[in-house]
């Protein structure tokens, strides 16, 4: 069934009249907002058992954040150790535009304007329209000294 332009999930039931061989019930409830609902509750268990294994297999991220790449929304998954050396928020609305105000403050100087051009909306969005996923090694300060760092950015296939 469809409400607008939007589908709409229905139960459909089926049952045949007691006294009568000839005649059947059909009885439609609506069940969209669970079925949405349970949709969107069995995709964040698969999301949480990934990062988590993600996790467990690179004991080395710091921090991993979720983007919607056209709304800019994005929240955070991280280690425990992740969240102050990247000073980012854990949510927010807008990471492009976060992220290119924390650079100064994070990302060595000589590698400022490289981090600010990976991180580009639109760099990013034409990048992954070719490609699963890209990376920029890059230097952060950390204690006042240089570090390197490998930041990915992964498609998903949602």
């Amino acid at each position: 069934m469809q409400k607008g332009e939007n589908p709409l999930y229905v139960s459909m039931k089926v049952s045949r009249m007691m006294d009568d061989d000839e005649s059947i019930i059909i009885s439609l409830s609506d069940v969209d907002e669970q079925v949405r609902k349970q949709k969107l509750i069995d995709q964040l268990a698969q999301e949480r058992l990934a990062y988590s294994r993600f996790n467990a297999l690179n004991g080395d991220i710091v921090c991993m954040y979720v983007v919607d790449p056209q709304s800019g929304r994005y929240w955070e998954y991280s280690s425990a150790r992740g969240t102050d050396l990247l000073g980012m928020p854990s949510q927010g609305e807008d990471f492009f535009a976060d992220s290119l105000v924390n650079i100064p403050q994070l990302v060595y100087k000589q590698d400022c304007e490289l981090v600010a051009e990976f991180l580009n909306k639109d760099n990013m969005i034409s990048k992954l329209e070719n490609h699963k996923d890209c990376s920029l090694d890059y230097r952060i300060i950390v204690d006042d000294k240089p570090r390197f760092a490998r930041m990915i950015v992964h498609k998903t296939s949602d």
